[in-house]
């Protein structure tokens, strides 16, 4: 959520955009712990949340659609890693 807000809203706030590294950076430390698998997918989040927002600094704000369309495809790989390597987690 953090990715989305700091694309669209809150685009250009470098507060949002710490927030939102730190966040995932927490994520794949957390995901590393219980999971090798869902940390490296926690390391996907990671880089899209630096990568992205990099790509367009110092531009005009990128469309919305690729936010989301972007939220989406990592929603989905999300929701794949739990369902098979962490069904436990389900």
């Amino acid at each position: 959520m953090l990715f989305v807000k700091t694309m669209i809203r809150e685009y250009g706030k470098r507060s949002y955009l710490v927030a939102s590294w730190v966040w995932h950076a927490a994520l794949a430390i957390t995901g590393f712990a219980v999971n090798m698998w869902l940390g490296v997918v926690a390391v996907v989040l990671l880089t899209r949340s630096v990568a992205i927002p990099l790509r367009f600094r110092g531009q005009r704000r990128p469309k919305p659609m690729i936010a989301g369309v972007t939220e989406a495809m990592c929603l989905l790989l999300v929701f794949i890693a739990v369902i098979i390597i962490c069904p436990h987690l389900a």
